[in-house]
């Protein structure tokens, strides 16, 4: 949390000693922070943008990148993760780091919706419905979410995983609609996009294979399926139905924009 120009560590994984980051006080003076803070947008840069203490203390990392991204809520950056490689001699992957947070985000909120509107289920982070905590070990309940200012999660992760850029969220304007209504839409989308970001990170060679062979369906029926079915369970009795975002953020995300590389076999 932000605090009287402090942020503290709350949450920290692969240190050597991840119990010892926590409570840390780093310098809100941080170029990285004070950039993530004010232009509310991942940053990277080298470890003299990053806090001198914390690093000869915990360690910088070998390749010297140091990463920080916004966690947002409400659209207020509630929190931010730090990451690094650590020891190892490779660069962090920008874009399964943007996943993470994105996701984590879409958890925040879904969590923050869930204790607004009880009857509501919390979002379903994963396409087999077994609900998983976000992967920095975040939790909602910690007081840094309830109280306005910006807490920093620190995660050490020696293999970068790559994942391909994610196009800017385009919800279509809502004429006549409610604002509740308005952010249902906002985060069916969302949920979709991160569905079907999941299925191309964990199946990167059956999807390029599949968009050669125009046969993605075929390949991936089982992955697709249950993701489909966890987006309607999640959104197909709200307003956000007549949106159809699955199969809009399926085309546009696994079959780059062409319906026809799912085969003849996928049914809308």
């Amino acid at each position: 949390m932000v605090k009287q120009e402090v942020a503290t560590v709350w949450q920290a994984l692969g240190f050597d000693d991840d119990n010892a980051v926590r409570d840390f006080a780093l310098d809100s003076e941080t170029r990285l922070l004070q950039h993530v803070l004010g232009k509310r947008e991942p940053a990277t840069g080298d470890t003299t943008q990053m806090d001198a203490r914390f690093l000869s203390t915990f360690g910088a990392p070998v390749n010297g990148e140091c990463h920080l991204l916004p966690l947002f809520l409400k659209d207020k950056v509630a929190a931010v993760l730090y990451a690094d490689a650590g020891t190892a001699n490779a660069s962090c992957e920008r874009s399964a780091l943007d996943l993470l947070a994105r996701f984590t985000s879409i958890w925040l909120e879904a969590q923050g919706g869930r204790k607004a509107a009880p009857e509501e289920a919390a979002v379903e982070p994963s396409p087999t419905d077994a609900p998983k905590p976000p992967a920095a070990g975040l939790s909602a309940d910690s007081p840094e979410w309830s109280q306005g200012g910006a807490a920093a999660a620190v995660a050490r992760i020696p293999e970068p995983v790559p994942v391909p850029p994610v196009a800017p969220e385009a919800v279509p304007a809502a004429c006549e609609m409610s604002t509740a209504d308005a952010d249902t839409h906002k985060r069916a989308q969302r949920f979709a996009r991160l569905l079907i970001d999941e299925i191309k990170l964990y199946n990167k060679a059956k999807v390029e294979e599949g968009l050669k062979q125009k046969d993605l369906y075929d390949r991936l029926h089982d992955d697709i399926d249950k993701s489909r079915a966890s987006y309607a369970k999640r959104y197909g009795s709200t307003a956000a139905v007549a949106g159809d975002y699955f199969v809009q953020e399926l085309i546009r995300g696994l079959a780059q924009g062409d319906a026809t590389t799912l085969g003849p076999n996928f049914k809308h």
